[in-house]
């Protein structure tokens, strides 16, 4: 999940802008993603177009860069490196390791939900960066493939006053995933 791959970020760090890409050479998508060797595809709702670095050895998702304020959602997978047993077991334990990395948590919250119409976890936190506004806000859902093999997250990243905006993406989203064996 999005934790892992940004473990060590710091209070300068903040606000937190999970994965998006540099300035360099770019893949982009629209429409139907499919990754076969993570055993996942979802549909980027139209007009949206989703980014990732050109690089073919780190081909784990995508991120969709969102303006206006500047705000992002990122579907990724990653190899169940800390042999997570279940989606909430997951959830809680990275909700827990962005605490540990010094953002200033004003309030957070877990709870069930489906991806693609498997069990899943979701959580989210209020943070500010050293203690000013404006507030921000990450959410992420996350659920383990059937196998357990795989880390599936899809997360939104923003001013938590605007989150409003893109919960139709989200949910988008959430609904068109489907798992199926990686290769």
């Amino acid at each position: 999940s999005l934790l892992l791959l940004f473990s060590g970020q710091s209070k300068e760090a903040c606000p937190i802008n999970p994965l998006a890409p540099s300035a360099g050479s770019q893949r982009t998508y629209v429409g139907e993603y499919k990754n076969l060797s993570y055993g996942y595809s979802v549909m980027i709702p139209h007009d949206l177009t989703g980014v990732d670095t050109d690089n073919p050895a780190y081909q784990k998702g995508f991120t969709i860069i969102l303006r206006d304020p500047n705000r992002t959602i990122s579907v990724f997978a990653e190899a169940n490196s800390i042999e997570y047993k279940d989606s909430k077991g997951a959830a809680v334990a990275e909700l827990e390791l962005f605490k540990q990395e010094g953002l200033q948590v004003v309030d957070d919250h877990a709870a069930a939900t489906e991806l693609g119409g498997h069990a899943a976890a979701s959580f989210s936190f209020r943070y500010r960066c050293s203690g000013q506004e404006p507030e921000y806000l990450h959410m992420e859902v996350l659920a383990l493939s059937p196998d357990g093999q795989y880390v599936y997250t899809i997360s939104w990243d923003g001013p938590s006053k605007v989150e409003r905006l893109d919960q139709h993406v989200v949910a988008a989203l959430k609904r068109s995933w489907h798992m199926f064996p990686a290769k």
